[in-house]
């Protein structure tokens, strides 16, 4: 897991990747798929960052903008905070984090029920046995309770020195999670 990073992980990474708006450096993602040579860069920079376990500052620098979702212009609660971050360490996260993916789901450390956040999976097979076990409670004339829950800003919600030891008991090398901590 923390091996250096191969020039394959960099493009399939870089690959997958389409342009959104540019965080605070003005990088797009098309500015670094364009550059053949730059991928060997990438990985000499995001090798030094994983080898000396440090992020550049720079790398943390955001630029907040306020996306109107409906209704009254006026009204606050009708905008949502967007940040957008530098571009190199969101392509740096972005394979650090499909490396902690892969390992996690070799390592069989992801419940089976989990979709969201995992590649090539999504609500597809979770509304297919939803569809499912509600035409069978139809055909058995059985009775069906069903609940929804959505946590809003899971993420947010959870202490980070949480998320941290949970790495660290599964076993993630702590490089890896003290350069996770870092950002």
């Amino acid at each position: 897991m923390s091996a250096p990073f191969a020039l394959s992980e960099i493009w399939d990474k870089l690959g997958r990747l389409s342009d959104s708006a540019p965080g605070p450096d003005g990088i797009r993602y098309s500015n670094l798929k364009s550059k053949h040579p730059g991928a060997h860069l990438l990985a000499a920079l995001f090798n030094m960052v994983l080898s000396l376990e440090r992020v550049p500052h720079s790398w943390k620098n955001t630029r907040v903008v306020l996306v109107h979702k409906e209704g009254d212009l006026q009204n606050i609660s009708n905008w949502h905070p967007i940040s957008l971050l530098n571009t190199m360490g969101k392509v740096f996260f972005s394979v650090l984090a499909a490396r902690l993916s892969s390992w996690a789901t070799i390592n069989d450390h992801l419940s089976p029920f989990q979709m969201g956040f995992r590649e090539n999976e999504g609500c597809v097979e979770h509304n297919f046995l939803l569809d499912q076990v509600i035409v069978e409670v139809k055909h058995s004339r059985s009775d069906l309770a069903l609940a929804w829950l959505d946590l809003e800003n899971a993420f947010g919600s959870i202490p980070h020195s949480f998320i941290l030891k949970s790495l660290h008991v599964v076993g993630v090398p702590s490089s890896i999670s003290n350069i996770t901590s870092l950002f």
